[in-house]
């Protein structure tokens, strides 16, 4: 007699029904850094965890630009705190416009890719339905 198995279930419980669904091995629920959540609030959504990971795991290889996403990163770390002791007001904004400048242009270039790919995959998809309904109207009449 073949018993079926059940299937397995991530993660364990946590009272109340809930399942807490199980995290990548090398990472915490707790924030890794000041730039991270707690991912208690998307842990139950390991789709989104993974999208999430993949955002915030990034050193500038979306950008196509590592050196200048810790450029970016270094000056904020450093002048982000209004406290922060600046010794040149002049060169440190002359540092952040160039900067900036660069990094805008480059997040914009990014961005305009990513948009452009999502709507070739859109229309693509909407050409997918259009031939499910032409082939569904020829089958099952006009209603669709």
């Amino acid at each position: 007699m073949n018993k079926k198995k059940s299937p397995k279930k991530l993660g364990k419980k946590t009272g109340k029904g809930s399942v807490k669904k199980a995290l990548p091995e090398d990472v915490t629920e707790a924030p890794r850094n000041q730039e991270e959540m707690h991912l208690k609030h998307i842990r139950q959504w390991p789709d989104a965890v993974k999208v999430y990971l993949k955002v915030s795991d990034d050193e500038g290889d979306v950008l196509g630009k590592k050196v200048l996403e810790k450029q970016i990163k270094k000056f904020c770390d450093q002048y982000s705190n209004p406290k922060a002791k600046i010794d040149d007001p002049d060169k440190i904004t002359a540092l952040g416009k160039e900067l900036a400048t660069r990094y805008i242009l480059r997040v914009n270039m990014v961005e305009s890719g990513f948009i452009g790919t999502t709507t070739k995959y859109r229309i693509r998809g909407g050409m997918v339905f259009n031939i499910l309904k032409r082939i569904v109207k020829a089958t099952h009449g006009p209603v669709w």
